[in-house]
């Protein structure tokens, strides 16, 4: 991890939060359950993510994004992954970080493709759609879908 650079990991580490899940189900048919993700710990996370050690660089945030995300409003992103699999999250996430993306960033947003969350692509769609920008899908099997954006200073 590049040592000047703080790195942030937002996430609540518990699994589907369960006013999520209430909206997946009133727009199809879903499966999964609040919490189904079997869960992990700030700590282990931090460990991994360090080779064993925590980084003195990276902030774990814990919570639901638009909760833990507040505080966070004046940094200034380069590189943003999403990868919450729900519309809500996904949307919430996409709609608070594009502003303070810098020119020339890139957000990706994983499992836009995958057949069990339809409606992960349905929120990164609304939302390239109203910022017209173009939206890249990466070859993979998951179908993760980048933004990036434009080094203009007019981007919406």
């Amino acid at each position: 991890m590049d040592p000047p650079r703080t790195f942030y990991s937002i996430d609540t580490f518990e699994g589907f939060d369960e006013l999520n899940i209430v909206v997946e189900k009133m727009m199809y048919h879903m499966l999964w359950t609040a919490w189904s993700y079997a869960p992990t710990s700030v700590e282990r996370v931090a460990h991994y993510v360090g080779d064993g050690l925590s980084p003195s660089n990276l902030r774990i945030v814990k919570g639901r994004f638009a909760d833990s995300f507040k505080g966070l409003d004046e940094v200034r992103w380069r590189f943003v992954h999403i990868d919450f699999y729900l519309y809500q999250p996904i949307k919430a996430a996409l709609e608070t970080l594009w502003k303070p993306v810098l020119p020339g960033g890139v957000i990706m947003i994983h499992e836009c493709g995958c057949y069990g969350f339809p409606t992960a692509r349905k929120a990164v769609d609304e939302f390239y759609q109203a910022i017209d920008q173009l939206l890249i899908e990466l070859p993979e099997g998951w179908c993760t879908l980048v933004l990036r954006k434009p080094l203009t200073a007019t981007a919406t």
